[in-house]
């Protein structure tokens, strides 16, 4: 590459870097929540000139903005500001902000007319006071006549660090009551020092377990598949032909592309987890630290014999140390802000992870596949996909962390990996590095979903959608192979990639499925009068689809036994859900600013049609199976 090109080519990185700053800050977030006093049976007396009401607390973080209290209006007339001849009795409440320390001044007053309150929680916004953390403060709040609204509260006490204040004296109970604070640049840049300094030791622990569990493993079975090691050398694995349509096109490129070979290291290490569990146990054995331990040893051994052995310095050009350090970049950002968002989670969000933790500690407790949900539930049945809850014990095994910390810190090192695949994805599909890049950015930085799954808690999913690109990839790569030869060492890659996928997440099992189908079908309406060439895609078909369901061979017998025909057997003639049940909620998908993201794909897809590029054709098709 000469020089002006390599400038070109910087210079276009450099605006990608500015670009993701500003998308970092598309989206306005609502203040985080510091304390949520939430419980209430009674209501207070209502707030005037001769009642104060009142509650004291602790502030938990620098920066408190905005309190929250809870109203019911009493049987009254509301009066509308409007109406001058009643505005002598308009509703106004002033909430008085002081410490604790100093009761004599306000640190903050706001006063608000009620007349223009019509929803029972009533904000009070100020100035955050950057001192706040660890502090304690008293807020009150007085009304200008006997007609203000009434707050709810607990007649008994809820909140430990605060009691209800009736009139500047101490009650039974506590306010209905929530706070809030700014969480800006300074807090991130402080919370990020704190695991750079205070909890170095933690972090380092944390982030070399993560790469030992979800790299090491997918990056030796690459090697010791003889995959092409990421730069060691330019010429093509596979030798172009005509019949060259979608991967293999463009694996001149991806042979030495380093996102695309820790992509297929990320998704192949999620994908032998399951199937390592699965044999152990078929085989009566019991699997456990010290197993994990000599699993990840033996990966470690074999990626340095490989880097040992192909590590190309003098192939890496100027411009693929330029590439690779803004591609270091985007994932470094997306690990700073996918951990920023769980700063103040003590578990995982939602209702789901209730029973992701059981059966990760099923796994942990007995290293071995559960037969049965017993103690925790009465049921002797188990078939659910378990790939996710496997991962999540061996991190335990390694961590010696509560199984909730593991599945909130492992949740979000996902979200970070599917910012890696979807690079994987991108490239394999049109073969383009910058198209790859933009992936990254909006699915890290612009995009809702993956980040919305820290919301969902489905972790089982975003595993297997992790674990589906390498699928896609590799399915190609093997479909695709010379006729010249049977390479039985792509046939194993892409089978650990299904077998495991199988036993991570059934839905995206189909939506595999679903890619296959409209895949073989495009490749034999194409090439259909290539009656060799099909002949060995078909056979090549079929010994992947034989060989993944004899890999996951007794998990197939259990899911056929004790769901498909236990399950299937007792079915009703006739089943009818609610219509919402099985359809996807539009605000997933418009919420925001998605929908610029919708018109942004169907433009995309619109143009890579008119212009011939399979890959964008196949990717649409898919879509619109799906």
């Amino acid at each position: 590459m000469t020089n002006s090109k390599l400038i070109e080519q910087i210079q276009r990185y450099i605006l990608i870097l500015i670009l993701l700053f500003l998308a970092t800050g598309c989206v306005s977030l609502d203040n985080p929540t510091d304390i949520f006093q939430g419980r209430e049976n009674g209501k207070t007396p209502s707030p005037s000139p001769d009642c104060i009401i009142g509650q004291t607390f602790i502030s938990r973080k620098a920066n408190l903005n905005v309190i929250e209290v809870l109203l019911t209006q009493p049987d009254i007339i509301r009066v509308s500001p409007q109406d001058d001849t009643q505005e002598d009795i308009q509703p106004i409440i002033t909430l008085h902000l002081r410490s604790t320390s100093n009761l004599d001044d306000d640190l903050r007053t706001v006063s608000i007319d009620t007349s223009y309150v019509f929803h029972p929680i009533v904000r009070f916004s100020f100035p955050p006071i950057p001192d706040s953390q660890e502090q304690s403060y008293y807020f009150f709040l007085s009304g200008t006549s006997s007609d203000a609204l009434l707050l709810k509260y607990a007649d008994i006490d809820m909140y430990h660090d605060g009691v209800y204040m009736l009139n500047h004296r101490e009650e039974p109970g506590d306010l209905w009551f929530r706070t809030y604070y700014d969480y800006d640049l300074a807090c991130v840049m402080r919370d990020i020092a704190t695991y750079l300094t205070v909890k170095i030791g933690f972090s380092l622990k944390i982030m070399l377990i993560a790469i030992a569990l979800l790299f090491l493993p997918g990056a030796g079975l690459l090697i010791l598949m003889k995959y092409p090691f990421p730069g060691a050398a330019r010429k093509p694995y596979l030798q172009m032909r005509s019949t060259d349509i979608l991967f293999t096109h463009g694996h001149r490129e991806n042979s030495h592309d380093i996102l695309i070979w820790l992509g297929l290291s990320f998704g192949l290490s999620l994908a032998l987890a399951p199937l390592l569990i699965l044999w152990t146990t078929t085989l009566g054995l019991r699997l456990g630290k010290v197993g994990i331990i000599i699993y990840l040893i033996v990966s470690g051994v074999i990626v340095v014999y490989g880097i040992v052995k192909h590590y190309p310095k003098r192939n890496m050009t100027k411009y693929d140390w330029a590439w690779g350090g803004v591609c270091a970049f985007i994932i470094l950002l997306g690990i700073i802000l996918r951990f920023v968002q769980i700063h103040d989670l003590v578990l995982p969000a939602w209702v789901d992870p209730v029973h992701h933790t059981m059966i990760a500690r099923l796994i942990a407790d007995s290293g071995h596949v559960p037969d049965t949900f017993r103690p925790f539930i009465p049921n002797d049945y188990f078939y659910y996909h378990y790939g996710f809850h496997t991962i999540a014990a061996y991190f335990q095994w390694l961590s010696d962390l509560e199984m909730s910390q593991v599945l909130l810190i492992l949740g979000q090192i996902l979200n970070v990996g599917a910012i890696l695949v979807s690079y994987l994805l991108a490239k394999g599909l049109t073969g383009r590095r910058m198209i790859g890049v933009w992936s990254m950015i909006i699915t890290g930085f612009i995009a809702s979903m993956p980040a919305y799954y820290v919301t969902w808690g489905r972790y089982t999913q975003l595993t297997g959608l992790i674990i589906l690109p390498a699928t896609i990839v590799l399915t190609m790569w093997w479909l695709e192979s010379d006729n010249s030869k049977f390479d039985w060492r792509r046939l194993i890659l892409v089978v650990i990639s299904w077998a495991g996928l199988f036993l991570t997440h059934y839905r995206v099992l189909f939506f595999a499925i679903a890619f296959l189908v409209v895949y073989v079908v495009y490749v034999v309406l194409m090439y259909r009068s290539n009656f060799t060439w099909l002949k060995w895609f078909i056979i090549r078909g079929a010994s992947m689809v034989g060989l993944s369901m004899l890999f996951a061979l007794p998990w197939l017998i259990r899911v056929v036994n004790q769901a498909i025909i236990r399950i299937g057997s007792s079915f009703p003639t006739s089943i009818q859900s609610a219509a919402e049940t099985n359809t996807v909620p539009l605000q997933y998908i418009f919420s925001g600013q998605e929908y610029i993201l919708v018109a942004l794909a169907i433009g995309g897809a619109v143009w890579g049609i008119l212009r011939g590029e399979h890959g964008i054709i196949l990717s649409a098709k898919y879509l619109a199976c799906k």
